[in-house]
């Protein structure tokens, strides 16, 4: 679960206050670039799997 790994623990942190985790030392571009890339690998899962119930696609 990416939620208790240190890079979750940096999501939350970033996505609650940017200036607070810029002093704690948290590379914040680093942090959204890979918070934005997670969203969007999971994000095409997801529709992967709508258009697979759809019966578009064959698995």
């Amino acid at each position: 679960m990416i939620s208790v790994s240190k890079v979750g623990y940096h999501m939350k942190a970033v996505g609650e206050n940017l200036v607070i985790s810029e002093k704690l030392g948290i590379d914040v571009d680093k942090t959204r670039k890979i918070s934005i890339v997670v969203s969007t690998v999971l994000a095409a899962l997801a529709h992967l799997m709508f258009i697979q119930d759809l019966g578009i696609i064959n698995v």
